[in-house]
């Protein structure tokens, strides 16, 4: 039997368990219910039309374990591939702030004084 499944919230958790449950051949429909005007949840990212892109919300993913490799198959499912700038946890992108303009990381001063 077929079944309609509701996911409530449209972030990051809700677009991917909506991804997730279009690939289960028991679910004939997904309705994802969002309460405000966007989807992303928490995840906001600007690009303007140099190419410079302002994340306001989370920066990072640190994939692990049985769950990252899940996220890490999704993200190439999708094709985002591209999207992704992997860093490693030692590495000193992960400590600090950057934009990412021209293809290329620039460091942000941490105080303005």
């Amino acid at each position: 039997m077929q079944k309609t499944v509701a996911v409530l919230g449209g972030g990051i958790g809700g677009l991917s368990a909506c991804y997730h449950l279009s690939k289960s051949p028991q679910v004939s429909k997904v309705v994802l219910l969002e309460g405000s005007g966007r989807c992303g949840g928490w995840l906001s990212s600007t690009r303007r039309e140099d190419g410079a892109v302002f994340e306001q919300g989370p920066r990072a993913v640190r994939p692990a374990g049985a769950v990252g490799k899940n996220t890490l198959n999704m993200v190439s499912e999708l094709g985002l591939e591209s999207e992704v700038l992997p860093v490693t946890y030692d590495h000193v992108a992960s400590k600090n702030r950057y934009l990412y303009v021209g293809g290329q990381l620039h460091k942000m001063p941490s105080s303005l004084g």
